[in-house]
């Protein structure tokens, strides 16, 4: 099956819900990470790395 341009365009309406259903996903994962941030963290160390790039300016 082929896929053309019609069959993947999405509504504005289409794509405002699938924002908003993302974002309460986002937001119902946090709930559940501040029961985990009540214990004391066992990390001794961090191992932080900046990795430069992106996408190029137009």
């Amino acid at each position: 099956m082929t896929a053309t341009n019609e069959s993947t365009k999405i509504s504005r309406r289409e794509a405002l819900q699938r924002g908003l259903l993302g974002a309460a996903g986002l937001t119902l994962l946090g709930h559940g990470a501040t029961s985990a941030a009540v214990r004391p963290a066992r990390a001794k160390a961090v191992i932080q790395i900046w990795m430069w790039g992106g996408p190029l300016p137009p």
